[in-house]
């Protein structure tokens, strides 16, 4: 039995706000690591900038807070299950989007 519900996706028109919530993490995830492998090459070479750790801290810990989310906050934009806005969760997502 699996963990993870299997879904259908039948209309692509109409996909649920948690699944591309989910598939953003993803693409984060994989922004994450990219830049952690970039900084560690810059490491071995010596041309890393002093900024460069920093910037991957924050980037680490606004992705913990985005992993960290319950999704079933996002249909109706309440704060039952979470302490933070679905609102404030885009601009993080934006922001490691656009920013990194």
């Amino acid at each position: 039995m699996s963990i993870c519900p299997d879904i259908i996706i039948d209309d692509f028109d109409n996909i649920p706000a948690y699944i591309c919530y989910k598939y953003k993490l993803t693409l984060l995830q994989q922004k994450y690591t990219t830049l952690v492998n970039n900084y560690l090459v810059a490491l071995q070479y010596g041309t890393v900038c002093i900024t460069k750790l920093e910037d991957l801290k924050m980037f680490r810990r606004m992705f913990t807070v985005l992993k960290r989310y319950d999704t079933r906050d996002i249909e109706n934009d309440t704060l039952v299950y979470n302490a933070i806005t679905y609102t404030n969760i885009k601009t993080i997502v934006n922001t490691l989007s656009d920013k990194y």
